[in-house]
């Protein structure tokens, strides 16, 4: 899903409740996302983020990655914020995407997800996420819960809510995965492969 006004609202709004400036964050956004019609990066930039983004695509400067399987160690404790705007839930290996968040993120970092919620993006993903997920990640993981909210209105109401959750990566705990408070749909139409990129770029021109 792209990344949109009420998305960067809520996130500007953890930044300024937490005193965080957006200049020299070193920032990394799984999936090349959109915003206004262009790549994200440009918006980030223009806040004097310093910009990754990963995506099995390649393009637009992103990083080729396959996210089903562990990141190089060149990525690893590196960035300030990993932002997870709707990417994890087209991932088939959800132990190592969440892995991959984990281990990408400082200590002392933010991790931002904004998920499809269970019940809601009917036939969008194969997973779908509760609050609860994240909060037993967050005691697995030490994490601390700075904000976890079903965001409900304007373009995100039902039955198209999502889970946004804000985690901070306290200290370099082992990463603990569960699939607690998690959905398999079981579709794997819209789990992203390397050939499907291709397809939805050149049909679509859309971004995960």
């Amino acid at each position: 899903m792209p990344i949109n006004h009420t998305i960067l609202r809520y996130e500007g709004n953890i930044f300024k409740k937490l005193g965080i400036n957006y200049s020299g964050l070193t920032w990394c956004e799984l999936g090349n996302q959109r915003y206004e019609k262009a790549p994200a990066k440009k918006a980030y930039e223009k806040s004097n983020v310093k910009h990754t983004s990963i995506d099995i695509n390649g393009l637009d400067g992103a990083i080729p990655l396959d996210l089903d399987k562990p990141v190089p160690s060149s990525l690893e404790n590196k960035f300030d914020i990993v932002t997870n705007y709707g990417t994890t839930e087209h991932v088939n290996n959800q132990y190592s995407v969440f892995k991959n968040i984990h281990v990408m993120c400082k200590v002392g970092g933010l991790m931002i997800h904004g998920v499809p919620a269970i019940n809601n993006w009917p036939d969008h993903c194969r997973y779908y996420y509760s609050e609860l997920l994240f909060r037993t990640l967050a005691v697995l993981c030490n994490y601390v819960v700075i904000d976890l909210t079903l965001l409900s209105g304007g373009k995100y109401k039902p039955p198209y809510n999502l889970i946004m959750c804000v985690l901070k990566k306290a200290d370099n705990h082992p990463f603990t995965f569960t699939t607690t408070g998690m959905l398999d749909s079981g579709c794997l139409t819209h789990v992203i492969t390397d050939e499907k990129k291709k397809e939805y770029n050149i049909l679509t021109n859309y971004h995960f």
